[in-house]
C-alpha cells in the first residue's frame, strides 16, 4: 500500500527494463502525472491493480511498455489531462476500471496488439470516453459491458485494422457521436446488445473494408442519423433506430454491396426518413434486401 500526494512532479515514477506491477497505489493531487511507468525490455509487461489516480495535474496514469499492459480495478478520475494514457507494443487489457471527469479523454490506448475493455466506465470527460487504436498487425479490439456517457466529444472511438467487437455497451448523451469505429483496411465490425441514444451526432458511426453486423441495438433520439455506416456488406437484425434527427440509418455501400435488413428492424419516426442508402454516391433502394425471420 503506497500513497503519494501533493508532489510538484509525478506522484510515482518507475523506469525499468523488466516487468512492473503496481498494486494498491493511491496517487492524488500531484503536480504532473499521478504515476509514470516506462518499461522497455524483453519481459517488460506493466500491470496496475486496485489503484487510484485522482486530481493530478497531468495524466492520472501514463504507461509506455514494449510488453503487455493490464489495468484492473483502476480509478483514474478528475485529472488535468487523460485518466489513463497507454502506449503498449503488446496487448492491452482494462477491466473493472473507471475513467471519469478528466479534462481530456477517459482512457487513450495505442497498441500493436489486441485491445480489450470490459466492465469499464468512462463518463463526463472533456473529450472522449475511450480512444483505442491498433492499426498494425490485424489484432482485434473488443469492448464489452461498458459505459461511455456524457462527454464533450464522443463516447467511444476505435481505429483498428483487425476485427472490432462491441457488446453490451451504453454510449448515451455525448455531445458528438455515441461511438465512432474506423475499420478501414480491417476485417469487419460486429456490434451487439448495445444502446446509442441521445447523442448530438450519430448514435453509431462505423466504416469497414469488410462487413458490418448490428444486432440487438437501440439507437434512439440522436441529433443526426441513428447509424452512419460504410461497408462492403451490412447486416441489421432485431434493432431500433427511432426518433433520430435525420435518417434511422444512413449507409454507403462500397463496390455495389448489399444491405440486409433481417427481422424486427424498426426505422420509424426519424426526422428525414427511414433509410438513406447510398451506392456510387447516388440514392438507391435496390441494394436493400428485407428478410422475414418469421418464415417457418
Amino acid at each position: 500500500n503506497v500513497t503519494t500526494m501533493r508532489n510538484r512532479g509525478a506522484g510515482v515514477i518507475v523506469i525499468s527494463g523488466n516487468a512492473v506491477t503496481l498494486n494498491n497505489v493511491s496517487a492524488r493531487m500531484n503536480g504532473r502525472n499521478g504515476a509514470t511507468i516506462i518499461a522497455i525490455g524483453r519481459r517488460s509487461n506493466v500491470s496496475v491493480f486496485n489503484s487510484r489516480f485522482i486530481n493530478n495535474g497531468g495524466n492520472g496514469l501514463f504507461t509506455l511498455t514494449s510488453g503487455y499492459t493490464t489495468l484492473r480495478g483502476v480509478r483514474a478520475n478528475r485529472n488535468d489531462l487523460n485518466g489513463a494514457l497507454v502506449f503498449s507494443d503488446g496487448k492491452v487489457i482494462a477491466r473493472r476500471s473507471t475513467f471519469n471527469s478528466n479534462v481530456k479523454n477517459g482512457i487513450k490506448v495505442w497498441s500493436n496488439g489486441r485491445i480489450v475493455l470490459r466492465n469499464v466506465t468512462a463518463c463526463y470527460n472533456g473529450k472522449n470516453g475511450a480512444v483505442l487504436k491498433n492499426t498494425y498487425g490485424g489484432r482485434n479490439v473488443i469492448v464489452r459491458d461498458s459505459n461511455f456517457c456524457e462527454h464533450d466529444a464522443n463516447g467511444l472511438k476505435v481505429r483498428s485494422a483487425g476485427t472490432v467487437i462491441i457488446d453490451n455497451i451504453v454510449a448515451d448523451s455525448n455531445t458528438g457521436h455515441g461511438a465512432v469505429v474506423n475499420n478501414n483496411g480491417g476485417n469487419g465490425v460486429v456490434v451487439t446488445g448495445s444502446n446509442f441514444n441521445d447523442n448530438g451526432g450519430f448514435g453509431l458511426a462505423a466504416m469497414s473494408s469488410g462487413t458490418i453486423v448490428l444486432n440487438g441495438l437501440d439507437v434512439i433520439g440522436n441529433g443526426l442519423s441513428g447509424a452512419g455506416l460504410i461497408a462492403n456488406e451490412i447486416h441489421v437484425i432485431n434493432s431500433n433506430f427511432n426518433g433520430n434527427g435525420q435518417y434511422g440509418i444512413l449507409a454507403f455501400l462500397n463496390n455495389g454491396g448489399t444491405m440486409f435488413l433481417w427481422c424486427n428492424v424498426d426505422l420509424s419516426n426519424n426526422g428525414t426518413g427511414e433509410l438513406d442508402l447510398t451506392g456510387d454516391l447516388a440514392l438507391v433502394k435496390e441494394g436493400v434486401i428485407v428478410l422475414d425471420c418469421d418464415v417457418e
